[in-house]
């Protein structure tokens, strides 16, 4: 009966009726890595983090683990978890981890390392996310060109190997194109992103923040509440911060969430936000 219970829980989440697979995993008795896998890909990365801390720490479950509490704002306990093991998938979790606890130039060092690898290996599940990671730290730093640079590599690779293209990587793109290149191209490609996507899946998110991006009036308050239900810290941040650009309250909700949940190297990227609205509003007050 529960196998049965399993299946139908499986088929609901293939079919993306998410919200009755949450109700359908109540009944369930989870406790394998299996199930830390179904919850991962219903966005329920820290019911995901409960069960794999239970199980014996092999390295694919540390590599889970890691990405669960990294999800669930837990950054600095996922780089315990993954240690300084070698290997390009614990070094993207680490490049992951750190940009999550505002550590990019640590989590620069490490994707590179898993770029490494994946290229050596041809391993293209390895180097398109890493790919998608390189071209976020370069959006953190503006760098728009040099993010459509790297990110023609995921591209390249989605077309050799016959799929399409990864629905986070084109998000990331379309903010490349927003800060470098046609707004017009930035909103084309961040609808395709979206496309591609759902809900429980971390481009959906990432794609309404490129669509807000090429199109400022487009609404990020429907997401804000979903992040929220799904327990995703980082990515509220990153939506308040977002509105906080024309809304104070918001920018002000981002830095005490920052100060709560202890991302510490957030913290200056939240004050830059404030301090710009402040002055913003002190020299419209001049005029």
């Amino acid at each position: 009966m529960m196998e049965q219970a399993r299946a139908h829980t499986e088929h609901l989440i293939q079919q993306k009726r998410f919200e009755e697979a949450d109700k359908a995993i109540l009944g369930l008795e989870l406790s394998s890595h299996a199930d830390a896998k179904m919850l991962w890909h219903m966005g329920r990365a820290d019911l995901a983090a409960t069960i794999l801390e239970a199980l014996p720490q092999t390295p694919e479950v540390r590599i889970d683990l890691a990405a669960s509490l990294t999800r669930s704002g837990q950054g600095a306990r996922a780089l315990e978890v993954l240690g300084d093991t070698p290997g390009g998938w614990f070094s993207l979790r680490r490049a992951n981890a750190l940009w999550h606890i505002g550590d990019s130039s640590h989590a620069e060092a490490e994707v590179d390392l898993a770029l490494a690898e994946g290229r050596e290996n041809q391993d293209a599940s390895l180097t398109v996310p890493a790919v998608w990671q390189k071209g976020e730290l370069c959006l953190e730093r503006e760098d728009g060109k040099l993010a459509l640079l790297v990110l023609a590599e995921g591209l390249k690779i989605s077309e050799m190997i016959g799929k399409e293209a990864d629905p986070y990587l084109l998000a990331v793109l379309s903010e490349a194109h927003a800060y470098w290149g046609s707004k017009r191209k930035a909103y084309q490609t961040a609808l395709k992103a979206l496309e591609r996507s759902h809900q429980r899946h971390l481009s959906f998110v990432r794609a309404h923040l490129a669509l807000h991006r090429a199109e400022p009036q487009h609404d990020l308050l429907g997401v804000l509440a979903h992040v929220r239900d799904l327990n995703w810290p980082f990515w509220e941040i990153q939506i308040m911060l977002r509105l906080g650009q024309n809304d104070p309250a918001y920018a002000l909700e981002a830095l005490e969430k920052v100060r709560q949940i202890g991302i510490f190297g957030l913290m200056d990227k939240a004050q830059d936000v404030v301090t710009a609205l402040l002055n913003h509003s002190l020299n419209l007050g001049e005029e």
